[in-house]
């Protein structure tokens, strides 16, 4: 057994106790670092139990334990919030695409891989309802986009086609590079929060783990993480002012110009097909996700309540039959609509749109509050952060991707720990 899975299991043991026995964050932590990094993909695996590769199961039954035993000192004034609800209600909407969608002779199960997260994320927005904690999960998120940046970083060049990094790192959800790139897209805002709002040395892990998110971009070559870069950087001039605007403008442009210099001739050469609008000038890539667009409408068509979760995968074929099993729509929403039908496409979007507005509310509430300023801040980043990958799911597939799902529940972890901060700040006023 090497030194790394005998670092691995005193580091995954440890956090199970301290879960269960001082707190369950760490617990939540440690799903986090482990959904990302995941240790089923390392070399060091080898030699583990498969049981204690079940990271999910064991990690997620010792918070749900350690929230049991330490339930009278969580602090949530509602058990279940608008959000929570829709997400559940979104679990109900993939268990029964089963019965009303086409039967499917290789299910995916994704509607266990949905209850599985809404249960996961239960937990974490009853137990994410400080600030202190709320940063915290910041910084794992931080850590584990070193990880996965320097991963790509060294891959081997059999991760590689046509000049791009394809997959190969991390967690299952991240098998593709396009949404591996979405993530990293994701946490440019967070890291660029903390490094404006942080201490010195966070400054300089965030500079070193925003360089490596940007390269990891840069290597993988998607087009709509550029453009989801390219929105994000002028809403973020749009969007900071109530933070300051002037305040924003010299991270900006030496943001810009970081991203600038680590493109390669390559990438330059890729995002400008974003260029070429007639069909007969773009890349197989472009035209061909478009007409897999055109199929994902028609099935939704012929099946208004969706064909079934994981079955555009198995019927493409059937509305084209140039085309072989398993090919994808690289569109979150037109999957959705197609799987999960209308239905299933209007809950997602009131997951979004429900996530904007507690972010709205965030806003205003934080007027009165000694806080006022990293709170305005946080909210500044999250808009961004949900503005960016938005963008991306347009051209991946995050119907059922988990990190899609954590980043719409961020909002609610910010609006407990502003609930509790007005709480705090109402029992220490003299009056």
């Amino acid at each position: 057994m090497s030194l790394t899975t005998i670092v691995y299991l005193v580091l995954f043991f440890g956090s199970a106790v301290a879960s269960v026995l001082y707190n369950p964050i760490v617990g939540v932590l440690a799903y986090l670092v482990t959904y990302h990094v995941d240790p089923r993909s390392q070399w060091w695996i080898w030699g583990i139990p498969p049981s204690l590769a079940r990271y999910a199961l064991i990690l997620g039954a010792v918070t749900f334990l350690g929230m049991f035993f330490r339930f009278s000192t969580l602090k949530f004034r509602k058990l279940l919030d608008g959000q929570e609800v829709l997400l559940w209600i979104y679990v109900i909407v993939v268990t029964l695409s089963l019965l009303v969608g086409l039967p499917n002779p290789s299910p995916q199960d994704n509607f266990i891989k949905m209850a599985k997260v809404a249960f996961i994320l239960f937990l974490a927005s009853h137990i994410i309802t400080t600030l202190k904690r709320y940063e915290a999960l910041l910084y794992t998120l931080i850590f584990s986009g070193l990880v996965l940046g320097i991963d790509v970083y060294k891959a081997p060049s059999y991760f590689f086609a046509e000049g791009r990094f394809l997959a190969g790192i991390g967690g299952s959800d991240f098998s593709d590079g396009n949404v591996l790139s979405g993530h990293f897209v994701m946490i440019l805002p967070l890291l660029g929060l903390i490094f404006i709002k942080g201490k010195w040395w966070m400054k300089c892990f965030c500079a070193i783990s925003a360089a490596f998110a940007v390269n990891s971009i840069v290597l993988i070559k998607s087009r709509g993480s550029f453009l989801a870069v390219a929105a994000c950087a002028v809403f973020a001039w749009l969007l900071a002012k109530k933070i300051g605007r002037k305040k924003i403008l010299p991270y900006l442009l030496i943001a810009l110009a970081g991203g600038a210099y680590l493109m390669d001739p390559g990438y330059l050469v890729r995002m400008r097909t974003l260029e070429k609008s007639d069909p007969q000038q773009m890349d197989m890539s472009s035209s061909s996700r478009i007409h897999f667009w055109g199929i994902a409408l028609k099935m939704a068509i012929d099946h208004p309540l969706g064909i079934g979760e994981g079955n555009y995968l198995h019927y493409i074929a059937d509305y084209d039959p140039g085309l072989v099993k398993g090919k994808d729509t690289h569109n979150t929403y037109l999957r959705c609509l197609a799987e999960l039908g209308f239905q299933g496409l209007f809950v997602l979007l009131l997951l979004i749109i429900n996530a904007f507005r507690i972010l709205s509310q965030i806003s205003k509430k934080v007027e009165a509050l000694k806080e006022k300023d990293i709170y305005l801040w946080h909210v500044y980043a999250l808009r961004l952060a949900l503005i960016g990958y938005l963008i991306v799911a347009f051209f991946i597939s995050a119907t059922y991707v988990e990190d899609l799902f954590w980043l719409l529940m961020y909002p609610l972890f910010l609006k407990r720990c502003v609930e509790n901060e007005e709480i705090e700040e109402l029992q220490q006023s003299p009056a």
